[in-house]
């Protein structure tokens, strides 16, 4: 929730984390739900295009939506920010750096809510 607000997104995109941030421990944590979430918020028939700061754990939420049936998904491949360049900024590649839309709004029916 946090990369979704403060890094971006693109527009009309739903926050839905495979992972979440654990502050204690300095590392992720699975989202436990993630699978109830995901088929809760989506039908298998609804297109997927999974993104994430660098495109590596969206394509492993991609992997998991299309074992749940999903018909149609994708993955950003070089995600939301993209690589690092050689002093450490990502300015590479990736959505943001395409040019592509973004915003930083968070929409209410758009953020993360577990599944009841």
């Amino acid at each position: 929730p946090a990369e979704y607000e403060f890094v971006g997104h693109a527009p009309r995109a739903a926050n839905l984390p495979l992972l979440f941030w654990d502050a204690r421990s300095y590392q992720f944590k699975p989202n436990p739900d993630f699978k109830k979430d995901l088929s809760a918020r989506f039908d298998r028939e609804t297109p997927l295009v999974f993104i994430c700061r660098s495109g590596g754990r969206s394509a492993k939420a991609a992997r998991t939506a299309v074992a749940l049936g999903f018909k149609e998904v994708y993955n950003v491949l070089e995600g939301f920010e993209g690589e690092k360049d050689a002093e450490g900024h990502r300015t590479v590649n990736g959505w943001k750096n395409a040019n592509l839309p973004y915003t930083y709004d968070v929409l209410d029916k758009l953020k993360y809510r577990p599944a009841p």
